[in-house]
Parts: structure tokens; sequence; C-alpha cells
């Protein structure tokens, strides 16, 4: 039993590769590539560089990277990236509304009316659920190029959900302009305009979100390694300064003394 190798350790031979370590990761010079890694990684991998796609990323990793690389629109990002960040997004709205809602009836400002949507209770926490969005806006722009190019798709397609989003408002409009123009005075015609108004804006609402799902969860390409920038070492990387303190110091040289050819005198 001694020589009998452990079966819950992974093998270092060069038939044990693991095949979920991605080419970023093989180039990152680490031991992922044989299942290895340092001590108490965790999963046996080490933490890939930021200019990389992290497979199997946790979610407090994934908010840090994605505030790292906030101006970052070129690489990639594996669906872990995305998809924490998409429920951090969530989190962060729900969060923002509650303490909203808080500190607006703390401050005394008025939730009751007819509809909620009229108050200012309304007003201050939905201006609040706002600056959060618009705080996360970047990021979360950003990231999504990034998760295309891991599909090894360009950065424009993450215009596609918007612009069916706009196409909802703009339809929807349409439909009010033409039906008032038609001259319907009745009820039946003003419910009628209502009706196929509010069911453009739910389809194309939903088209539009669909879109995006599917764009996002669509599975890693390994050819969107052309979106990649590695860094390229420089001359003073890859020659690092020698310390002070690690140089030798230069201590003069002493000449050693010569005897004196001198004969000492007899005393008289």
């Amino acid at each position: 039993m001694g020589d009998e190798p452990n079966p819950f350790m992974p093998r270092r031979d060069a038939g044990s590769e693991n095949p979920y370590v991605t080419y970023a990761q093989r180039m990152a010079g680490t031991d992922e590539a044989t299942g290895g890694g340092p001590a108490g990684g965790g999963h046996g991998f080490a933490k890939p560089p930021l200019w990389s796609p992290w497979y199997g990323i946790g979610f407090g990793s994934a908010i840090v990277r994605c505030f790292r690389k906030t101006f970052i629109f070129h690489g990639r990002a594996s669906r872990g990236e995305y998809w924490w960040i998409w429920l951090f997004g969530v989190i962060v709205a729900a969060a923002t509304g509650i303490a909203a809602y808080g500190i607006g009836s703390a401050i005394g400002l008025n939730g009751d009316g007819d509809t909620f949507s009229d108050t200012p209770l309304y007003d201050f926490v939905s201006n609040a659920v706002m600056v959060a969005q618009i705080i996360l806006f970047l990021p979360n722009l950003s990231l999504s190029i990034r998760r295309l190019h891991d599909e090894n798709l360009r950065g424009w397609w993450v215009i596609l959900p918007t612009v069916l989003s706009v196409g909802a408002f703009v339809v929807s409009l349409a439909v009010v302009i033409i039906s008032s123009l038609a001259g319907g005075d009745s009820a039946a015609d003003g419910m009628q305009t209502i009706v196929v108004t509010v069911l453009t804006l739910i389809v194309l609402s939903l088209l539009s979100f669909l879109v995006s799902v599917v764009l996002m969860i669509m599975p890693s390409d390994p050819r969107g390694v052309r979106f990649d920038r590695m860094p390229t070492p420089t001359s003073a990387s890859e020659n690092p300064p020698v310390p002070r303190s690690s140089q030798p110091s230069r201590q003069p040289i002493r000449q050693p003394v010569q005897p004196s050819s001198r004969q000492p005198q007899p005393k008289a």
C-alpha cells in the first residue's frame, strides 16, 4: 500500500493534463497544465494573470477583477466573471432600494398616495437605484465586451439588446401617433391602441432580454484568444536592478605594513 499512488492527488505525468485548463492559463507559466499549482490553491490552479480570462472564478474575486478592468475593453472574460457580476448588480440594486426606502422614511418623505409611484419617497428610491446602476454601467459594459470576445465575437454585438429596447420604444410611439392620426375617438379604439402598445413593449423587451442572455451564456471559443493582449516584457523587467542590500560592499583595500629596515639603536 505504501507504493500505491494516492487516487485523490493530481498526477503530474504527461497523460494527466487537466482538460479544463485554458490556453491563457497554460501561457501563464504555472503548474496549471498538469493540474498542480501552489500549495493552498484550492482548485489546484494558480491565479491567472489579469489580461487572461479566469475560468472557475469565485464571487469575491469576480467583483475585484471587474472593477480592476473597468477601462479594459480588450481581452476575454469567462462566463463566471460575467454572471457573478450580474448577481452582484441585482444585490446592489436591491440593497440600494431598501436602504433608500429606510432613509427616505426616516427623513419624512411622504410615501402615501393613490399609487406609490406618484410619491416623493418613490422618486427618492428610484433615483438612488439609478445612481447605483450608473456607477456599475461602465464596468458592466467592458465586462460584456470581454465576454463576447471569449466567444470569438466582436464587442459590437453588445449593442443588439440595446437596439431592441430602443426599437420597442420607437414602435410603441409610432403606434400611438398612427392611432391619433387615424382619428379614433371611441373608447374601443383607445383601448385597442393601449393593448397594442403594451404588447409591443412586452414582446420586444423580452426579446431584448433573451438576446442578452443568449449572448452572455454562450460557451468559450478558443479562437477568441485573438482578442488577448499579452504584455511583452521589457528589458528593465527582464533584468531588474539588484537591490543595494544584495550588492557587495566596496571596502578600501589596506596595504600590508612593511617591516622597518632600521635596527633599534642600543641605549647608551
